[in-house]
């Protein structure tokens, strides 16, 4: 460690790089980040724990058919105190290995852990120092999820091989508890997120933009990699982990699949009591009728942003949608993608996000932007007289340039939930008017402003060539 604060000490910065750090540290040591940062964690070691036990039960039921041998089992569903109190004593001894292997922050390396951006004046060693304590702050915060993860980690695997002492205990029982406890903390390694930090690392005008977009990679690439393993989508990466001999892995990831389809089921069953919310309405007016409501879109009581609980905030905003969906008698290839759409979306809500989100922001979710554009720019590009076609089969959004009636149309469903009175008050009486005119209004004034608007845009195009040609400007 002292090499590495003497290195890191004499390594340079550059002024992009003290203008990231103090990016950085800016949104992190804010009370609100920091907060999240530990209640993120809760609802996700729940979810981990109930995995590693149905994992469990499913290793015990293999090595009982024979399909697993019992010295590659890492788990097992019941755990004595014995074993737990030797996994203690195993963490009490790796407590600085883990403690030194995070990188969830994007501190690349352990140089950078010791690195002094702000140079030696008293300004800059202020500088540093708060950056420093921005960081260890969150290590603090996640401390007790690594702790928790890594003792129910190596205590199953220790009660599966029946180790009875340290010295039985090999180091592969550590490794694979610490792995566990990274990524039950967002802080483990992956090829994504190494490539993107070694796009930031070269610096130039993509590192720049990496930067600016991303602040941070390591975190929500690894949320995004959780969301995954704990969706049906799991199941997929399971069958593939069996099919190549690593039924212990193939455990785990149907384990993971099953609880996270558990999550999106009680996702469900709060959107159908109406205490979660799926996306915005489709209507503008209505969804800002609804955020001013208190009825805001991904959120718990229409108040409480999922992104205070990912990766499950996902899974519940997906159930949300599911039930939007039965609701509203979607047809099943428009539920699916609204699902993908609705958990896309709740992932772009963090805050880490916001740039990338803003980047992406257009008609409709974010994710439906991403999605429409390379399915129909793809489709158009192809082959323009027959994909193009297609691709315009694909976009079934109406574009009108004007929906005056829907307005009335939201006065009254927005009554008729309760609001103002309800159904059978003055005031429904007075929106069922409303509606009434503004039904064929809507359908009536709306669409013929749209044509005449097409027409005008359509005329000035074609004319402009013949203006430019003679000039008669």
């Amino acid at each position: 460690c002292s090499s590495d604060l003497r290195v890191g000490a004499e390594m340079p910065s550059t002024w992009w790089e003290k203008l990231t750090e103090i990016r950085r540290v800016s949104m992190l040591l804010n009370p609100k980040t920091q907060v999240r940062n530990v209640a993120a964690n809760v609802p996700l070691a729940v979810e981990r724990k109930a995995a590693e036990r149905l994992s469990g039960a499913i290793q015990d039921m293999l090595v009982k058919w024979g399909a697993l041998d019992k010295q590659d089992q890492t788990r097992t569903l019941r755990v004595s105190r014995e074993s737990r109190a030797l996994a203690e004593s195993l963490y009490a001894e790796n407590r600085e290995m883990l403690a030194g292997s995070a990188d969830k922050w994007d501190m690349n390396g352990m140089l950078r852990q010791y690195r002094r951006y702000f140079g030696g004046s008293k300004p800059g060693q202020a500088m540093d120092a708060v950056r420093q304590f921005t960081y260890d702050l969150l290590e603090k915060g996640d401390t007790p999820f690594v702790r928790s993860a890594f003792l129910d980690n190596a205590a199953q695997y220790i009660e599966a091989q029946g180790y009875t002492s340290l010295d039985q205990v090999p180091q592969k029982v550590v490794d694979h508890a610490a792995q566990q406890a990274m990524e039950a903390t967002f802080k483990d390694a992956c090829a994504l997120a190494s490539w993107l930090n070694g796009i930031k690392r070269r610096g130039g005008a993509a590192g720049g933009a990496a930067d600016i977009i991303l602040p941070f990679t390591t975190t929500p690439v690894n949320i995004l990699r959780r969301t995954v393993d704990y969706s049906p989508a799991g199941a997929v990466q399971a069958l593939l982990d069996f099919r190549a001999g690593r039924r212990t892995d193939a455990a785990d990831d149907i384990a993971r699949a099953l609880t996270g389809t558990g999550a999106i089921l009680i996702g469900m069953l709060l959107a159908k009591y109406g205490l979660a919310t799926g996306a915005a309405d489709g209507d503008k007016d209505k969804a800002a009728l609804d955020r001013a409501t208190g009825e805001s879109p991904y959120s718990l009581g229409g108040r409480v942003s999922y992104e205070w609980a990912q990766p499950v905030g996902t899974q519940l905003a997906m159930g949300a949608r599911i039930w939007d969906a039965v609701k509203d008698q979607e047809e099943v290839s428009d539920a699916l993608l609204n699902v993908l759409y609705a958990g896309g979306d709740t992932l772009m809500d963090m805050t880490i996000l916001s740039n990338l989100k803003d980047l992406l922001k257009g008609y409709g979710s974010p994710t439906e932007t991403v999605g429409e554009t390379l399915i129909q720019g793809f489709a158009g590009q192809m082959t323009p007289s027959l994909f193009g076609a297609v691709a315009r089969t694909l976009d079934g959004t109406v574009r009108t340039s004007y929906t005056g009636g829907g307005a009335w149309d939201n006065a009254k469903k927005y009554i008729e939930r309760g609001n103002h009175g309800g159904k059978g008050s003055e005031q429904h009486k007075a929106a069922v008017v409303g509606d009434t005119v503004g039904d064929p209004f809507k359908d009536t004034s709306g669409p013929s402003l749209n044509i005449l608007i097409k027409l005008c845009s359509t005329v000035s195009i074609v004319f402009s060539g013949l203006i430019l040609a003679f000039s008669l400007l």
